[in-house]
């Protein structure tokens, strides 16, 4: 019995407090994802232009010439623009996911195919809202790699929301966005979903309540 509280403890008071930090404040876990990220949008651009040798070389080679060349703090650059995303994109995705399933449980029993459906729709809402983040954090990651005269050199977050506004028009947030709301409609279906899944079977398994945030207001109300 010990066993099955403590196990209960696990599942729903340490996913609660995950699922606040990362809504709530994605700072601190950006922060350590950033460099990797760099990293990722790069490489992948690196194939293009004058960059295109830098493929050759293996991955630890590519980021001990970054960082030779450029220091290590090239690797967090972008980083406003990433824990912007990142705020954006947590909070919307978590906040829509849980509406739109509470209200979709109004009609029918939720179950685990409902659950992909939410998942994808809320990812998709979340990468429509952060997609102007994106774009900027994809732009200053890689901004140092471009040839000098090409560079834009944005200074902030909100430096470059006002130039790209103002040089290329608001359109170019969302220049290729489709493959990104992708995506993100994948993730949540695969990722918030199954999690979701997986803590109502456990709470059956169990006979644990999981009462929804929607029945919560309403009995507080």
């Amino acid at each position: 019995m010990r066993v099955v509280r403590v196990l209960r403890a696990l599942v729903f008071g340490v996913s609660r407090v995950a699922e606040r930090v990362r809504a709530r404040d994605p700072r601190a876990r950006r922060c350590v994802i950033h460099p990797f990220n760099t990293i990722a949008v790069r490489r992948s651009l690196a194939s293009q232009g004058a960059n295109a040798a830098a493929t050759e070389v293996s991955l630890s080679q590519f980021v001990q010439t970054i960082v030779r060349e450029e220091g290590a703090a090239s690797l967090y650059n972008g980083l406003s623009a990433g824990c912007a995303r990142q705020l954006v994109y947590m909070s919307a995705r978590i906040g829509f996911y849980e509406k739109i399933r509470d209200a979709a449980a109004m009609v029918r029993e939720t179950d685990f195919a409902q659950r992909l459906v939410v998942g994808a729709v809320s990812g998709g809402i979340a990468a429509v809202v952060s997609c102007p983040m994106e774009v900027t954090v994809v732009r200053m990651s890689n901004d140092a790699s471009l040839p000098a005269a090409e560079r834009r050199g944005y200074t902030s977050l909100g430096d470059a929301f006002r130039r790209i506004v103002s040089e290329e028009g608001a359109a170019t947030f969302f220049r290729g966005a489709t493959p990104y709301i992708n995506r993100c409609m994948m993730v949540g279906a695969c990722q918030v979903a199954t999690y979701d899944q997986f803590k109502s079977m456990l709470a059956g398994a169990f006979a644990w309540a999981r009462e929804s945030p929607t029945k919560k207001a309403a009995v507080a109300a």
